[in-house]
């Protein structure tokens, strides 16, 4: 069997030629996706852009603040070193005038004078086994003599000094005898004798 159409065949729009181009032949369907291309980073890829955007400027915001903190850091770390400079200088300045102040003392307490002193006085039949001076400037002498009178002639002549300000006593005695390298005997006075030293150098030059 032959079917044949008898309708008409319905026909396109005709489309006129603009500026030579025939607007039949053009392609609408390449241009329209060539057109939303063309627009898509506006409309689409703008909010990643922006999101991109937001985290540089948060890390650059981080960076400024870490900046700002160390600088503030670096100035307190200035003002450190600069206290420290300053204490450093005080302690050394300190530790001079303790050294000063500490060879004073020992001269102060130099008992050298004082033992010149009392090595004058000593009769010539006196003679001390030892002679001691404490921290708080006592001083305690035992030795022996030959005769009382020896024993309180040193002590009077020793009060004269400035050294004792007449604090020098006999604190005991005894009397023994003692073997001589001849063999003989001799009688001794053994003796104890105690006072404080008031000064260690005389006023005036004066002993």
């Amino acid at each position: 069997m032959i079917e044949i159409n008898l309708l008409n065949k319905k026909k396109g729009i005709e489309l006129p030629v603009v500026l030579g181009i025939d607007l039949n032949q053009v392609n609408w369907k390449l241009l329209a996706v060539a057109y939303a291309l063309t627009y898509t980073p506006d409309w689409f890829m703008k909010p990643e852009f922006d999101k991109e955007k937001q985290v540089v400027e948060a890390e650059i915001k981080v960076l400024q603040n870490s900046l700002k903190k160390l600088k503030q850091d670096l100035g307190k770390n200035s003002n450190v070193e600069e206290q420290l400079e300053a204490f450093n200088r005080q302690v050394q300045k300190l530790k001079r005038r303790s050294s000063q102040v500490e060879k004073i003392l020992q001269d102060k307490s130099n008992p050298r004078k004082v033992l010149e002193r009392i090595a004058r006085d000593i009769p010539a039949d006196m003679w001390f086994k030892d002679v001691l001076i404490t921290e708080t400037s006592t001083i305690e002498i035992n030795g022996a003599s030959e005769s009382y009178k020896s024993i309180g002639d040193f002590i009077i002549s020793a009060n004269d000094s400035q050294f004792f300000g007449k604090s020098l006593i006999l604190t005991g005695s005894n009397t023994v005898s003692e073997k001589m390298p001849d063999g003989s005997e001799r009688r001794v006075e053994q003796f104890n004798i105690k006072g404080n030293i008031s000064a260690y150098e005389p006023f005036g030059g004066n002993r």
